[in-house]
Protein backbone atom coordinates (compact mmCIF):
# COMPACT_ATOMS: atom_id res chain seq x y z
CA UNK A 1 0.00 0.00 0.00
CA UNK A 2 1.58 3.41 -0.81
CA UNK A 3 0.39 5.32 2.07
CA UNK A 4 3.28 8.77 1.58
CA UNK A 5 3.81 11.20 4.50
CA UNK A 6 4.33 14.94 4.19
CA UNK A 7 7.63 15.76 5.86
CA UNK A 8 7.27 18.15 8.54
CA UNK A 9 9.32 21.43 6.76
CA UNK A 10 7.08 21.11 3.68
CA UNK A 11 4.27 21.18 6.03
CA UNK A 12 5.06 24.18 8.08
CA UNK A 13 5.80 25.69 4.72
CA UNK A 14 1.93 24.83 3.49
CA UNK A 15 0.12 26.18 7.14
CA UNK A 16 2.64 29.01 6.45
CA UNK A 17 1.28 30.15 2.95
CA UNK A 18 -2.50 28.77 3.81
CA UNK A 19 -2.46 26.02 1.34
CA UNK A 20 -3.31 22.43 1.67
CA UNK A 21 -0.86 19.43 1.03
CA UNK A 22 -2.04 16.78 -1.03
CA UNK A 23 -0.31 13.43 -1.39
CA UNK A 24 -0.25 12.25 -4.74
CA UNK A 25 -2.95 9.07 -5.39
CA UNK A 26 -1.01 7.83 -7.54
CA UNK A 27 3.28 7.92 -8.09
CA UNK A 28 2.85 8.01 -11.67
CA UNK A 29 0.70 11.18 -11.48
CA UNK A 30 4.24 12.96 -10.54
CA UNK A 31 4.80 14.10 -13.74
CA UNK A 32 0.93 16.66 -13.32
CA UNK A 33 2.86 18.49 -11.17
CA UNK A 34 6.09 18.45 -12.25
CA UNK A 35 4.63 20.03 -15.92
CA UNK A 36 3.33 22.91 -13.82
CA UNK A 37 7.08 23.84 -12.70
CA UNK A 38 8.24 23.32 -16.15
CA UNK A 39 5.14 26.06 -17.29
CA UNK A 40 6.99 28.49 -14.57
CA UNK A 41 10.29 27.61 -15.76
CA UNK A 42 9.27 28.45 -19.22
CA UNK A 43 6.57 30.96 -18.98
CA UNK A 44 7.84 33.58 -16.42
CA UNK A 45 10.95 32.88 -15.30
CA UNK A 46 12.56 34.00 -19.05
CA UNK A 47 13.59 37.84 -20.09
CA UNK A 48 12.90 38.55 -16.32
CA UNK A 49 15.14 39.92 -13.37
CA UNK A 50 14.72 39.35 -10.24
CA UNK A 51 16.41 41.75 -7.45
CA UNK A 52 15.72 39.89 -4.26
CA UNK A 53 13.27 37.22 -3.29
CA UNK A 54 10.21 40.00 -2.16
CA UNK A 55 11.02 41.47 -5.88
CA UNK A 56 10.49 37.73 -7.03
CA UNK A 57 7.44 36.93 -4.91
CA UNK A 58 5.46 40.28 -6.56
CA UNK A 59 6.69 39.50 -9.98
CA UNK A 60 5.38 35.95 -9.42
CA UNK A 61 2.22 36.76 -7.89
CA UNK A 62 1.36 39.61 -10.47
CA UNK A 63 2.04 36.84 -13.05
CA UNK A 64 -0.20 34.62 -11.46
CA UNK A 65 -2.83 36.70 -11.55
CA UNK A 66 -2.57 38.71 -15.05
CA UNK A 67 -1.67 35.64 -16.83
CA UNK A 68 -1.45 32.26 -15.74
CA UNK A 69 -4.67 31.74 -13.85
CA UNK A 70 -6.51 33.19 -16.59
CA UNK A 71 -5.43 31.07 -19.32
CA UNK A 72 -6.99 27.99 -20.05
CA UNK A 73 -5.48 25.27 -18.74
CA UNK A 74 -4.14 22.51 -21.23
CA UNK A 75 -5.84 19.82 -19.33
CA UNK A 76 -8.96 20.73 -17.56
CA UNK A 77 -9.92 22.99 -20.52
CA UNK A 78 -10.85 26.28 -17.89
CA UNK A 79 -9.32 29.18 -16.37
CA UNK A 80 -7.65 28.38 -13.11
CA UNK A 81 -8.69 31.36 -11.47
CA UNK A 82 -12.20 30.79 -12.38
CA UNK A 83 -12.23 26.76 -11.13
CA UNK A 84 -14.36 27.11 -7.71
CA UNK A 85 -12.19 26.11 -5.13
CA UNK A 86 -14.52 23.46 -3.37
CA UNK A 87 -13.85 21.28 -6.89
CA UNK A 88 -10.19 21.15 -5.71
CA UNK A 89 -9.56 18.01 -4.08
CA UNK A 90 -7.01 16.38 -3.06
Amino acid sequence: MYDPEVQRSYAGLAEGYGFRTCPPHDPQKKSVFESGVKYIKKSFMPLRTLRDLPDANRQLREWIMQEASVREDGTKREQPLARSPSRSRC
